[in-house]
């Protein structure tokens, strides 16, 4: 997202303080010094700038910021599918399977990459109505998807793998199988699209604001079977979100990014006890609760910046209340506030426990 002359582009900054890959095979991704640039006639826009971020292996972590933050960015590029004229200029994204074996995504070539989309990670995409095909039945489709990845599959078999896969999101599956999608409610598509998901046994499933346009008490029934299916199979949970309560409710793990970068991470209850940036704190103060009192929620002033024209310094720094001149000097780069626990300001009092 930085404004830079295609041909003098700045490079991210490869110093600054890494998330600890730890030891082998407690990450099932971890992305390293990633930076995605939309590259135009003159300027090339960043809309991801040096991120480094752990996936752990059998948790559940979320992506959070504002609309334009980079998150959507982020996971693309976990499927080495960014769309045109982006590309992946620089960085690494390396996952490790439950086996031992070691990818680097992207290195993979396109054969390659479309037998480990869906197989090896896969995503639930934000608005399920958009995502089944109206003129499909709902077994057709995770036939289709078998068929790709496993040609020799029989319309038999595909029943029976969908069968399986849904009833782990509690739908009757030989009712839900020969309907189409404007037969079902939203809150059923969404479940259709978590068991697609499901489907060839994922290390990792991308949940892209897996509940936007439900009414609450569907989202908190579909968080909950992710999180029952989190806890029981194993698998590993990218939640891309904006919605504060939902990430303090259901994920182990949280990075929150602002302006393609990412500005804190670590542990929920860690992030949430101890906010270690000022925007992390500006979401948290800006979100309603039942308990506190309505008088103590402070929006955040401004808006995220044009990302044609980030500011010099902290890219934080015109919406931050506690900035100061130091703040417009240099970008502040990931430094270490607890175990696991990282934040990208440089204000001693935001580190102090």
């Amino acid at each position: 997202m930085d404004r830079t002359k295609s041909e003098n582009k700045k490079k991210p900054d490869t110093a600054e303080t890494k998330p600890n890959p730890g030891p082998r095979g407690e990450n099932t991704v971890t992305i390293k010094d990633l930076t995605v640039e939309y590259k135009m006639k003159k300027y090339s826009i960043r809309a991801a700038c040096g991120v480094s971020l752990d996936i752990k292996r059998g948790r559940m972590t979320a992506l959070v910021g504002e609309s334009g933050s980079g998150k959507t960015t982020v996971a693309s590029a976990l499927l080495n599918c960014i769309s045109t004229p982006g590309e992946i200029v620089s960085g690494e994204i390396i996952f490790q399977g439950k086996d031992g074996g070691v990818v680097d995504v992207g290195r993979l070539n396109e054969k390659q990459l479309n037998a480990f989309r869906w197989s090896r990670i896969s995503m639930v995409f934000q608005g399920a109505q958009s995502s089944l095909n109206p003129v499909m039945t709902i077994l057709d489709h995770f036939y289709e998807t078998m068929k790709v990845h496993e040609p020799k599959t029989t319309k038999g078999d595909a029943a029976d793998r969908t069968r399986r896969v849904l009833s782990v999101v509690n739908l009757n599956a030989d009712r839900i199988m020969k309907m189409y999608p404007h037969e079902l409610s939203g809150g059923m598509k969404q479940r259709v699209m978590i068991a697609m998901s499901l489907l060839l046994d994922p290390e990792l499933i991308i949940l892209d604001e897996p509940t936007t346009a439900l009414d609450v008490i569907t989202q908190d029934y579909i968080f909950k079977i992710l999180k029952r299916i989190n806890k029981e199979t194993g698998i590993a949970m990218l939640l891309l979100t904006h919605d504060i309560s939902i990430v303090a409710k259901f994920t182990d793990y949280m990075a929150v990014m602002y302006a393609g970068r990412v500005v804190e991470y670590g542990k929920t209850a860690d992030v949430f006890r101890h906010k270690a940036h000022p925007y992390t704190r500006g979401l948290i103060m800006a979100t309603p609760s039942l308990y506190g009192d309505l008088e103590s929620m402070k929006p955040i002033g401004g808006a995220p910046p044009d990302l044609m024209e980030l500011p010099e310094g902290c890219v934080f720094r015109p919406r931050c209340p506690y900035a100061d001149e130091t703040c417009g000097r240099e970008e502040p780069i990931l430094r270490t506030v607890g175990e696991n626990h990282l934040s990208r300001c440089q204000k001693e009092v935001f580190h102090v426990k």
